[in-house]
């Protein structure tokens, strides 16, 4: 939000191409941080992470559906 409390207006098409290109780039900066050559158990963590990310995704996809036939 702005000062005034007002969102600030949409990007245009090519500024959000540049800003994703932006992001992809600081991600590509972090990646030998997060995945580094020699570090097997930072790894690990790292893909047991994302795969605890993505099945709570999951259960809160499944959730409301179980109750919905309970």
């Amino acid at each position: 939000m702005s000062a005034r409390g007002r969102p600030p207006p949409p990007l245009g098409p090519m500024r959000q191409k540049g800003r994703l290109k932006h992001e992809l780039g600081a991600l590509k900066s972090l990646a030998p941080y997060l995945w580094p050559r020699d570090a097997v158990g930072l790894r690990a963590r790292v893909v047991l992470a994302l795969v605890f990310l993505l099945a709570g995704k999951l259960v809160n996809v499944c959730v409301p559906l179980l109750y919905k036939h309970a």
